[in-house]
């Protein structure tokens, strides 16, 4: 019996190969360019803002909940307002030349700028949409939700971070104000916008109320030397979101918010339209027109709170088959979304590995002809088709991964490259139009407005929701740039046990020959900044057994412990 052990070291060994061979083929993987080796924060971020403005990179690392060094860690409050604790922010600056590879750049390193704490503790932050903003004086940045107990009273107040009018041989510093929102009703989402703010409260009757600047928002003083803004009044919006996106110049604001019964899960969007209403009476008293609150479009989304999960057993009496059910919690998904420097590109994430990507277009010429989403296009008050519609399409992670969370978006400014990440730290690069240049089969959209469409090969599909699978729509094809999934980022050469804290993308124009570049930027909560360029891959490992070991190589070592085991254990019972 001594060739028992034998065999059983060859049937693992045989087992580990297997396992190798059945590797996916890797997506492309975007050019690494600088990849940071050192933790550079102590205590892990809550979010980070990447911010390029000048030839500089800025990055600044947020904490939510500092402790006090007065309160010796501790913190009261068992509600979502706490005492002992504050935010702080911290910023440092590099050359934007070294984390784009260029060789000609003198290495500088991170630089500090500034370190801010505040008067209580953070709850979110916002950060406007993408934009040139190096070469735009006066630009509102970041802004920072924080909350404080003054006597007896909660106050809640956003700081605004901005850059002031730059000199051409000046460095940019930020600078910033802090805004006194009014009331004292809890503010649990709130968007910052060019010239005001959307928030939302819990609770409230209104989805969100909107609160605008002063003119001299950004003027002198600034930052420490500079008073609190006091906002008296906002202005409702429509009566009964939590997170707010609106469209500069108009308000046009999307809404998106879940609600959680004991059978269900549901998800509503909605876009509305400010509309300033003029009577002949408010004409008369020389009064501001009244603000109404239009409905451009909606969706309801309903999800099984909880799924099946059906496992067979075999049982030993009369072996009777048993089948044991059991009941599976739908994740909660986490608020977030990206939006185009237009805002005509929203991003949206729904429930599991589904996110929603609703599109602008003025192209009704071709809608006309679609009887499914001609209904659905807006009229104004003589019924005519006004020239603006918005595609909503409905997207599933193209991975072969068992339904993962999505954590977060990051949009370019031209609204054509898309990068998604996950909780288990993949961040997933899609793009369209111009930014794709590869010439592949068109990918499945889900439609929200569809009702059944034909699948190319296949019949008519229709989910339990209404949301149909559309891979041959004709006349949505002409005028929209379908996503493609092309590059994927693995956490392979990240450090282990840190996750993915911002996502940021960056156009670079060579002044020497014009040629443009699409680079993208990962921020991760130790304060690591890596660089990549999505124009270019890596080349690509061949799938075998040696990227078996190198990149899997935790696998390995699990794997051949359990066929250490079992051969220790036959050589204990059979060798002698």
């Amino acid at each position: 019996m001594q060739w028992r052990p034998f065999l059983l070291l060859v049937a693992g060994i045989a087992t580990i190969y297997l396992a190798s061979l059945l590797q996916d083929t890797p997506y492309p993987h975007p050019a690494k360019i600088l990849i940071s080796e050192q933790p550079k924060t102590r205590y892990l971020v809550d979010e980070t803002v990447l911010t390029v403005a000048n030839g500089y990179m800025y990055q600044t690392s947020i904490w939510f909940e500092a402790s006090l060094q007065t309160s010796r860690g501790m913190k009261h409050g068992t509600g979502r307002m706490k005492t002992g604790v504050i935010g702080h922010l911290k910023q440092v600056r590099r050359p934007l030349g070294e984390l784009l590879g260029k060789e000609d750049v003198l290495e500088q390193g991170w630089v500090e700028t500034f370190k801010h704490q505040l008067r209580g503790p953070i709850s979110s932050i916002s950060v406007v949409p993408p934009s040139e903003i190096a070469d735009e004086a006066n630009e509102l940045v970041f802004a920072v939700l924080y909350h404080a107990l003054e006597d007896e009273e909660a106050q809640h107040f956003v700081r605004v971070y901005y850059l002031p009018k730059l000199t051409a041989t000046h460095i940019p510093t930020f600078e910033y104000k802090d805004i006194l929102l009014p009331g004292n009703t809890w503010v649990n989402a709130f968007s910052l916008e060019h010239h005001s703010i959307l928030f939302s409260r819990d609770p409230d009757n209104y989805r969100f109320r909107v609160v605008s600047f002063p003119a001299n928002i950004t003027s002198k003083p600034h930052s420490a030397d500079s008073e609190i803004v006091k906002l008296r009044d906002s202005k409702r919006g429509d009566p009964f979101g939590s997170e707010c996106v609106i469209i500069p110049e108009t308000y046009r604001v999307f809404t998106m918010d879940f609600h959680q019964t004991t059978n269900s899960l549901y998800e509503n969007i909605t876009i509305v339209d400010d509309q300033k209403t003029i009577t002949q009476l408010s004409e008369l008293r020389g009064s501001v027109p009244e603000h109404k609150w239009n409905w451009r479009d909606m969706a309801n989304l309903t999800y099984d709170n909880y799924v099946d999960d059906t496992s067979e057993y075999i049982g030993f009496v009369e072996v009777a088959k048993i089948s044991q059910h059991e009941r599976l919690k739908t994740d909660f998904p986490k608020l977030c979304f990206a939006r185009s420097s237009d805002a005509k590109t929203v991003v949206f994430p729904l429930v599991g590995s589904e996110f929603l990507i609703i599109d602008y277009t003025d192209r009704i010429d071709l809608l006309e002809k679609d009887k499914k989403e001609r209904k659905h296009l807006y009229k104004n008050d003589e019924g005519t088709y006004l020239p603006e519609y918005y595609y909503w399409s409905k997207t599933k992670l193209s991975t072969n991964v068992y339904d993962i969370q999505i954590t977060g978006f990051s949009l370019n400014d031209r609204g054509n490259i898309l990068a998604l990440w996950t909780e288990h730290e993949n961040i997933y690069i899609y793009k369209r139009g111009d930014a794709d240049l590869h010439d592949t089969s068109k990918k499945q959209v889900l439609s929200i407005h569809e009702e059944d469409t034909v699948l190319e090969g296949g019949p008519k599909v229709v989910s339990q929701d209404g949301i149909s699978t559309s891979g041959t729509k004709e006349s949505s094809d002409r005028f929209l740039d379908e996503w493609s999934l092309r590059m994927v980022i693995t956490p392979n050469e990240r450090a282990r046990g840190y996750s993915i804290s911002t996502v940021g993308f960056i156009n670079n124009t060579n002044s020497d020959n014009g040629a443009t570049g699409n680079y993208i930027f990962v921020g991760l909560n130790n304060g690591m900044v890596n660089s990549y360029s999505v124009d270019e891959a890596e080349e690509r490992k061949e799938v075998n057994f040696v990227t078996f070991v190198t990149d899997r190589w935790d696998m390995l070592i699990a794997m051949s412990m359990i066929v250490s085991v079992f051969v220790f254990n036959e050589c204990n019972h059979f060798g002698s």
